[in-house]
């Protein structure tokens, strides 16, 4: 009876060692693959490296949305670095489109400035052969910046969340009230419908930046189906981030240097 309890606890023993064993690999690998790329990236700034790492994933987002933080420390012009960044590495993956989040909605304030430092740092990035123009979509006010066949940008906010929900409430019972509605007609499909062409479709793949968890007020019926990557680091996003994030999507084994 002894020498069963003590095979038990010693194989119990061996299996947490394994388990342990297993998760550190794990995360020195990420961690050695965190470093090799962050090297690689910051030693070629054109958008090859991009390319190529995208032409190694089984699948990717069409439609990437990102949370980005704002705060007073880093200031605006750091979140429009963020924002340019994150634009020419989804451009140099071959997406297409992306809605970028942030929740006090000074990103949207200046829209003719980002739309001047997107261009000029998308003429400097791409290679003439892949470069492209932005346009900048605010879908709160309906504005428009860019043209119709540039890469789609979506700048969203807090205020495209619950208070679309409370927006799009009123103007139904105002219908309803005019006798323009019915209450039978107010379906989920319905509702889901306007909510979808009031702000952006939904997302593939959302990636959150910041150390929390957390959503920031983004909105809730963007995220049925959509795969979401928490960075669990602060501010900036950086291309490891936005890689891993790709990665998670498509599923794919990447074996670097092949």
């Amino acid at each position: 009876m002894t020498f069963t309890a003590n095979a038990s606890r010693a194989i119990l023993v061996l299996l947490h060692w394994i388990v342990y064993l297993h998760d550190t690999y794990l995360s020195v690998k990420w961690l050695v693959i965190s470093w090799i790329l962050g090297t690689a990236y910051s030693l070629n700034e054109d958008s090859e490296l991009v390319r190529a790492d995208a032409s190694k994933l089984r699948k990717k987002p069409r439609h990437l949305s990102v949370i980005l933080q704002y705060t007073n420390t880093s200031g605006v012009e750091a979140l429009i670095e963020d924002t340019v960044n994150v634009v020419c590495w989804s451009i140099a993956a071959g997406l297409n489109r992306l809605t970028v989040y942030e929740r006090t909605g000074i990103l949207k304030e200046d829209c003719d400035l980002l739309q001047k430092i997107l261009n000029n740092r998308l003429q400097s990035y791409m290679s003439a052969e892949f470069c492209t123009e932005v346009k900048l979509y605010v879908p709160h006010t309906g504005r428009s910046i860019g043209p119709e066949s540039g890469f789609l940008v979506s700048l969203i906010s807090e205020e495209d969340g619950k208070e679309t929900i409370v927006d799009l409430t009123k103007s139904f019972c105002e219908m309803s009230a005019k006798d323009q509605l019915n209450d039978q007609d107010i379906t989920v499909e319905m509702v889901d419908s306007h909510l979808q062409k009031l702000v952006v479709p939904e997302p593939d793949l959302l990636i959150v930046t910041g150390k929390d968890s957390y959503l920031y007020g983004y909105p809730p019926w963007q995220l049925r189906v959509c795969e979401i990557y928490f960075t669990n680091k602060s501010s900036p996003l950086d291309y490891v981030s936005f890689l891993k994030g790709c990665i998670n999507y498509s599923g794919a084994n990447i074996t670097l240097g092949r």
